[in-house]
């Protein structure tokens, strides 16, 4: 009765366009109380914005209404204490209504509510801010942590702390405890969301990611004051206004500026923010050329002078964010500036996509390529070699974003006109024809990319002399398909070619050539250690490590990739020092703290993470207590989480990774639990994996010792011999695997299997 006192109570003081009214209160005649209230016919905020498919910023700007209605409750002193989105409903014409006051509070003009204590049954934990649940006396900061959650779970789909026990566990965590994952590590797979996955993580990242953080810092005095600055935030990221969460830096505010006022900003200015002022002058001097011709060849060595940076092997690249958020401005304008010029904003549109390739941003690169197309398309003329070429890098663009049939559909139209232009021999058309193949690998289709990429290494190395990178180009790629494709012993004799082509190419600048040398070797030190050659792959892992080292300055995916190989490399040594094993523990540190600091990189953290949890497992069977054990299953758990973001439940590589935590926990007498995770990896990697591939043999490993450890020795028997003939012809006799699945047949064969 008391709360529902309250409620009528306070809702009756509160008038707002987007709190539900109270239209009458008083008693029935059986003496009951009521209240009529306003009839929203609307669906909860993360139901809504799931049906009607809003993007981030749209969900922002829908969440800035709750912000408004909960700031104007705090102006009457009422503190909601229950906000979550089943109590914040939408209607159809996207107007938001607050519900359910009826834990709501007053509060002193100083912010402190009248109440001490609030007692678990009167909130929802897992929205609840931690001095709520600590039972300690509520401000206003309690409402900007729960809008925090809010917004955490309606940008992401999950909720920062899951379930009763984490937020229990938070909430009296000592102060300085480890901060929240940031939301753009946490971003769910959502087919309502109209941009995928890893478009929204890169949206988040930034100031959204601190926006949240400091709306959710566990320690009150460093939350926003009241909701009020929490939204202010909020606009500032939505109008491209610097926000007061991040820490303030000329370069950020300089950025922010930029984007902001593109419009107005003059082209000089941008140049000046982005390459300083020579090349200022340079793109001033090209805006005043009255000759198109002119025009187009300044503003075009502007950019290649970009392009140049953004790629790491010319030399240091520059902060990524300021390349992207410049090459964002730079592509609007060549847009709107050289609509009436398609040919020149063609070129441009060219440069512009291939820089983002080189960023690693594939999914900007696809939009301003396709433009590209359209641009040389209105062009009036028939298609020359940057048409051509935008069409190459368009549908190579379109494969690795996903999208395979669309872009193989532009790789084979532009093979059809460059087939036109200048016939099968030339070095365009191999080029086409490696793309292909390369479009068909990103899909793991390797039976069908394996004839592309023989047909244009043929014709490379026809040519006489052979261009080195071209060459180089062809055999790495043509070798990763066969390892791929569970050929490994095929795959190495082109690798370590593409190593030494590259080692001996005295013409190609010293940064291209160390770096692709390096990616070289690392490659090939990847198959060695598949085909258990583990000496020679400790060799080439460590001539890669130094190439590397040479050739990048700072972080780099290909040196996070190198550490984790050559600390894997040495705890599979048959003995390891003690030495040894430090050394290959520091080398797995440095390989995740270096990922971590890099722009996201599909599979990245996912295969540094296993490869430790392998080395954990192996190292617990030396060592008493399983406290090794332990760390190996968490690693595992570390890697699965990783794998699922970048590529969702059902991929090959993620149930690997399932069965090796499934064969972990078996080790850790958890035999039920383990075959839960085995069985479901078996069952997809036998359908979409080669059955002489080496990610086969892990997998069936695992899952036989699972159903060994459930008394389940006959059908693990039965599942290793039907596979074994497969793995003895890819990888050999003598292979560790094939040793591995062997001592499992023998155990599920013993007595007790």
């Amino acid at each position: 009765m008391r709360r529902f006192l309250d409620e009528q109570r306070i809702l009756s003081s509160l008038e707002h366009p987007h709190i539900a009214r109270l239209y009458d209160a008083g008693r029935a005649a059986d003496g009951r109380p009521f209240f009529v209230m306003e009839y929203v016919p609307g669906r909860p905020i993360d139901t809504y914005c799931a049906a009607h498919g809003l993007d981030i910023s749209e969900r922002v700007e829908l969440f800035l209404q709750v912000c408004d209605a909960v700031s104007h409750a705090h102006q009457g002193f009422v503190i909601h204490r229950d906000l979550k989105p089943s109590n914040i409903l939408v209607t159809e014409e996207g107007t938001v209504k607050l519900l359910d006051f009826g834990i709501a509070k007053l509060v002193d003009p100083d912010g402190a509510s009248h109440d001490t204590k609030t007692g678990f049954r009167m909130m929802t934990l897992e929205y609840a801010a931690p001095e709520q649940i600590r039972g300690e006396v509520l401000t206003t900061a309690c409402d900007v942590y729960a809008l925090g959650v809010v917004l955490y779970e309606l940008l992401t789909g999950s909720r920062p702390v899951e379930d009763h026990d984490r937020a229990l566990a938070r909430a009296f965590a000592p102060r300085g405890a480890p901060a929240l994952p940031r939301p753009s590590t946490r971003v769910a797979g959502d087919d309502s969301h109209p941009t995928s996955r890893d478009h929204r993580s890169r949206t988040l990242r930034g100031d959204l990611d601190e926006i949240l953080l400091k709306a959710l810092h566990l320690d009150v005095r460093d939350r926003y004051a009241d909701v009020g600055s929490f939204a202010s935030d909020v606009r500032a990221y939505l109008q491209g206004r610097p926000v007061s969460a991040q820490a303030p830096s000329v370069p950020y505010r300089v950025r922010k500026f930029v984007r902001r006022r593109r419009g107005e900003v003059a082209v000089a200015a941008l140049v000046l923010v982005a390459v300083g002022v020579s090349a200022m002058v340079a793109w001033g001097q090209s805006l005043r050329a009255t000759a198109e011709r002119d025009m187009a060849v300044a503003v075009s060595s502007f950019l290649e002078d970009l392009f140049e940076a953004g790629d790491p092997r010319v030399g240091v690249v520059r902060d990524t964010t300021r390349m992207v958020d410049f090459l964002a401005i730079a592509e609007v304008r060549v847009r709107d500036q050289l609509a009436a010029r398609p040919r020149v904003r063609a070129r441009l549109q060219l440069i512009l996509g291939t820089v983002y390739r080189n960023l690693s941003r594939t999914d900007r690169a696809v939009p301003v390529l396709r433009a590209a197309v359209e641009s040389h398309a209105q062009g009036d003329t028939e298609p020359g070699a940057e048409a051509i070429e935008a069409r190459r890098l368009l549908g190579l663009s379109l494969a690795e974003t996903g999208e395979l049939e669309e872009g193989l559909s532009e790789l084979r139209a532009a093979l059809a006109e460059q087939l036109l232009l200048e016939g099968p021999e030339a070095e365009a058309t191999a080029r086409l024809h490696e793309s292909i193949g390369r479009a068909y690998a990103e899909a793991r289709q390797n039976a069908e990319a394996i004839p592309w990429l023989e047909r244009a290494l043929a014709s490379r190395r026809a040519r006489q002399p052979p261009e080195p990178a071209s060459l180089a180009s062809s055999l790495n790629t043509l070798g990763s398909a066969l390892a791929q494709e569970g050929r490994p012993s095929e795959a190495v004799g082109f690798l370590a070619e593409a190593a030494d082509v590259l080692g001996g190419a005295a013409s190609l600048p010293r940064g291209v050539r160390q770096s692709d040398e390096g990616y070289s070797r690392n490659n090939l030190s990847q198959v060695l250690m598949n085909l258990g050659r583990l000496d020679e792959a400790r060799i080439e892992a460590e001539r890669a490590g130094a190439l590397l080292d040479s050739a990048f300055t700072g972080g780099n995916p290909a040196k996070a990739g190198n550490l984790e190989r050559r600390a894997a490399l040495l705890s599979m040594k048959a003995a390891p020092t003690a030495r040894e094993r430090t050394l290959a523990d520091s080398l797995f540190q440095a390989s995740l703290t270096m990922q971590r600091s890099l722009p996201r990189s599909p599979g990245g953290l996912m295969y540094s993470w296993n490869a430790y949890g392998r080395a954990l497992r192996t190292w617990s069977r030396s060592e008493p207590g399983g406290e090794t054990l332990d760390r190996a299953i968490e690693a595992f758990g570390r890697s699965l989480s990783e794998g699922r973001l970048d590529f969702g439940d059902d991929h090959p590589l993620v149930m690997s990774v399932r069965a090796d935590l499934g064969k972990t926990l078996v080790e850790a007498g958890r035999a039920e639990e383990g075959l839960a995770e085995t069985g479901p990896a078996w069952a997809l990697v036998q359908r979409a994996v080669p059955a002489g591939h080496p990610m086969t043999a892990n997998v069936v490993i695992a899952h036989a010792t699972a159903l060994i450890a459930v008394g389940r020795g006959g059908e693990a028997a039965e599942l290793a011999a039907r596979v074994r003939p497969a793995l003895v012809e890819a990888l050999s006799e003598e292979h560790p695997l094939v040793g591995a699945l062997d001592e499992v047949v023998a155990d599920a064969r013993s007595p007790g299997g």
